[in-house]
């Protein structure tokens, strides 16, 4: 393959060589068999001539031989192309990968092969050149059969013209003949028709007179009821203005009422509270006076025991008094014995006498400390007791406290919301009426004839019924869902529309057969059903908008319903089309016909020029149709009308709340005063009764265990005295017995004391129970007086309380005349509102019947006007 691909000269980059000497035999191991090769291929011809080619390699280059002859490389590829191998299109062998080569190619690249290889691009110039002399050629001879054929027609055209021209001059004379006799038909038509019109006009007139005085009646009795609907219609706006200004005093009457009210349960509130605390002093001074008699009861019965015993004390004396007696001598003896014994032991007489003193002062000290400390630990039991009333107090004054913050911030939530939506009601109101007085102007300025009449009644209830039965698929009338832009386009584009202009847009085919079935089951007139779906819209020729001198239909419909606003603008795109519109009929024409191409147009007045040449003229149909986007608008003012009047009732009931945020603000003025008052209250008893209390419990707790420690103190001191005074007679004792050692041999006794114990001993016990007796004299008395104390304040403060109790009682019965007083006033301004209204309900009735009767008058005077 490669010695046959050297033959034919394919250059060393086809040979899978670098060099031609790697081709000799061994080169490629490095030991080439010769330094020269050579390849020969022998053709043979058809008359048996042989030619030899042959390709020798001498270094790195070759050589070619034709027939053993030297020859170049171009000459030896002429001489193989002249037998039909082609070097360079490789038409002689199959090189590897040329077949998938060639299956990869396109149709256009293989043409190119097969060019290449069949050699015909080498003709392609003269190809080209003969081609362009053919068409001339034929060219020529076409003008030339056309103009041939042109003089015939125009040769035979003359003679036709001829013809034609000599017929139409016969029959130009044959129409002026009948023109002739046509003039004088029409004017004796004419002349009868003048006499009868006469006829008629004269009773038309005798009609109209009679009409006239028919239509002057009807205007008087609508004048007439127009006066009785105005003076009914002024009654009730003065009884509405009665109403208002009854409100508004019974919203003032109401505040009032609600203040008397609050500060009425606050008095009798307070009046209890101070009857309760009274009850409570009654008990606490009943209590007292008790204690005061049991205390006098007490030191009554003491002092008849000491009597009884004094008595007693005297009989035991007297009868012991016999037992022991002493001689005169023995008598003055134990005398001058007491006198040496005073003598010898005056030193600690004097001492165990200053001793016994002070013990005595120290008894009777403790017993006044003893006393003070019961007193101190009763006023402490009374201080805890009213600071617990106090503490209980002010729980109670601090709940009411947060009950009355509550209903304050309740208050004042319910204020700023009332004020805010009576602000927006009026802000709202004020709106509404600007917008209902533009819609009553639009509505004057409309001057239709808006009676819906049975049948268009009818297909509107039908249209309800599909929408309700399809909401979401059924979008309405292609009337109600677009509008022109302008005024000046309506009978335009009802031209356009046609009998579209009713129809209903649904959104698929489906949805259309089910509205149609539900049509005929209703026995309902027929409809036209524009499916968006189904719709074969074709796109608008964007080159149209520049015509000058018109516009797209397209672009003068303005599609109402902001929802699937881009399938609607689908449905106009395909009821108007490529449609233009122009303002004069002379520009339609214009723009339809002496265009390049006919186009669809459209005047202002509703002349419409087909593609086809067909050309319809806006009539009174046309005009009729047009009036439904007036209708439309009037409609749409109409509910937009009922809707500002339906949201001004409601913003009217809004303003009655006025009455009620006066009532709420009087409500909140009686909590603040009352927060106001238990704030006061409460912050005086933290401040200063609970404080005052708890420094009187303090102080009086410091003092009573000052009482206590002092008490102790004093027991202790005594034990140590009376130690020392026993010390002391002990001593004395001693020296005593030293003394009468002798005097009570005599007389028989162990000691003195024995005779003085038998004889001294009642005075001594009459002393001690004396002095016991005095002491709880002096104490007794001395609480008797604290009591009398406590028991005289205790009155004063009953009686400031019961002063304090007749004002609250009187300030009770004046709020509760003034609430009555209030109360009636309020029923009373109910009972006349309720009358007003009622007055009103009957007024709104006659106003109503009036405005029915007025509009049937106006009714029926527009119908004779008509």
């Amino acid at each position: 393959m490669d010695a046959v691909s050297f033959g034919v000269g394919e250059r060393a980059a086809s040979l899978r060589v670098k060099h031609l000497r790697d081709l000799i035999h061994g080169a490629h191991i490095g030991q080439p068999v010769s330094n020269t090769a050579s390849v020969a291929l022998r053709y043979s011809d058809d008359q048996e001539e042989e030619i030899v080619f042959c390709r020798s390699i001498s270094g790195d280059s070759s050589e070619y031989s034709i027939n053993g002859v030297h020859v170049s490389l171009a000459k030896y590829t002429e001489e193989l192309q002249k037998i039909g191998i082609l070097t360079k299109t490789r038409n002689c062998l199959v090189f590897q990968g040329e077949v998938e080569s060639i299956a990869m190619k396109d149709a256009k690249e293989i043409t190119k092969l097969f060019e290449s290889i069949s050699q015909s691009r080498e003709l392609a110039a003269e190809y080209d050149k003969k081609k362009q002399a053919l068409q001339k050629a034929k060219a020529d001879t076409q003008f030339h059969f056309n103009k041939k054929k042109s003089a015939t027609v125009e040769k035979k055209q003359v003679s036709t013209d001829k013809t034609e021209a000599e017929k139409y001059q016969e029959l130009v004379e044959k129409l002026n003949q009948s023109r002739l006799h046509l003039s004088l038909a029409e004017l004796y038509r004419n002349e009868k028709s003048i006499n009868t019109i006469s006829d008629k006009l004269r009773e038309k007139q005798l009609a109209a007179a009679a009409t006239n005085n028919k239509v002057m009646n009807c205007e008087q009795m609508v004048k007439t009821h127009k006066k009785e609907h105005g003076r009914v219609t002024r009654e009730q706006q003065h009884i509405e203005k009665a109403i208002r200004a009854q409100e508004q005093s019974l919203s003032q009457s109401r505040p009032q009422y609600v203040k008397a009210k609050i500060n009425t349960s606050h008095h009798m509130k307070k009046a209890e509270e101070l009857r309760a605390a009274q009850t409570k002093g009654q008990r606490q001074l009943a209590m007292k006076e008790q204690e005061l008699v049991d205390s006098r009861q007490e030191i009554a019965e003491l002092e008849r025991a000491w009597r009884n015993y004094e008595k007693k004390f005297q009989e035991q004396v007297a009868s012991r008094g016999r037992d022991i007696e002493l001689e005169k001598e023995q008598l003055e003896r134990y005398d001058e014995l007491k006198v040496l014994h005073r003598k010898q032991s005056a030193f600690l007489s004097q001492q165990a006498d200053k001793l016994h003193w002070e013990v005595r002062a120290d008894r009777e000290q403790m017993a006044f400390d003893q006393r003070r400390k019961k007193e101190v630990e009763g006023v402490i039991r009374n201080n805890q007791t009213h600071l617990e009333d106090l503490t209980h107090r002010a729980e109670k004054l601090e709940d009411s406290t947060k009950t009355y913050k509550a209903s304050l911030e309740e208050y004042r939530q319910r204020e700023e919301s009332l004020s805010a939506e009576l602000q927006w009601g009026h802000q709202r109101s004020t709106e509404v009426n600007e917008e209902l007085g533009r819609v009553l102007e639009e509505l004057g300025n409309a001057r239709l004839d808006t009676q819906e009449s049975r049948r268009q009644q009818q297909r509107k209830e039908i249209l309800e019924m599909l929408r309700r039965l399809y909401p979401d698929t059924v979008y309405g009338r292609l009337s109600d869902l677009c509008s022109p832009i302008h005024k000046k386009y309506q009978l335009a584009v009802t031209k356009v529309f046609g009998r579209f202009i009713n129809g209903i847009v649904v959104s698929s085919e489906k949805v259309a057969r089910d509205c149609i079935n539900v049509i005929k089951q209703e026995r309902a007139e027929p409809e036209t059903f524009l499916p968006i779906e189904y719709l074969d819209v074709r796109p608008l020729n964007e080159r149209l908008r520049e015509v000058r001198g018109a516009k797209m239909v397209v672009d003068v419909v303005q599609v109402n319903a902001a929802a699937a606003a881009s399938q609607l603008r689908k449905v106009v795109q395909f009821v108007c089309g490529n449609a233009l519109v122009c303002d004069t009929i002379k520009d339609a024409r214009s723009v339809a016909f002496d265009g390049p191409e006919r186009m669809k147009t459209v005047a202002l007045d509703g002349t419409l020029f087909a593609k086809s040449g067909v050309i319809s003229g806006g009539s009174s149909d046309l005009r009729t149709k047009a009036r439904c986007w007036d209708e439309k608008d009037v409609t749409r003012l109409k509910e937009r009308k009922d809707k500002l009047m339906a949201e001004l009732r409601d913003l009217m009931r809004l303003k009655r709340k006025d009455s009620e945020l006066k009532q709420i603000l009087a409500q909140s003025r009686g909590t603040e005063m009352c927060l106001k008052y238990s704030s006061i209250e409460l912050e005086n008893i933290r401040r200063r009764s609970i404080l005052k209390c708890q420094a009187d419990i303090s102080r009086m707790e410091s003092e009573l265990a000052n009482l206590e420690s002092q008490i102790q103190m004093q027991q202790d001191m005594l034990e140590v005295k009376d130690a020392e005074i026993k010390n002391i007679t002990d001593r004395k004792d001693q020296m005593e017995d030293l003394v009468f050692a002798d005097f009570c041999a005599e007389i028989g006794v162990d000691n003195i004391r024995e005779f003085e114990q038998v004889h001294l001993k009642q005075q001594a016990e009459l002393d001690r129970k004396r002095l016991e007796f005095e002491s709880q004299c002096a104490r007794l008395n001395a609480q008797l007086e604290y009591e009398q104390g406590q028991l005289e304040q205790q009155k004063k403060k009953l009686d400031k309380m019961e002063e304090t109790i007749d004002k609250e009682e009187k300030a009770v019965a004046e709020q509760k005349k003034e609430e009555e007083k209030l109360l009636s006033a309020v029923e009373e301004g109910q009972n006349k509102l309720l009358e007003l209204k009622n007055q009103l309900a009957l007024k709104k009735i006659l106003v109503s019947s009036a405005k029915t009767e007025l509009d049937q008058k106006t009714q029926s005077f527009q119908e004779i006007k008509k």
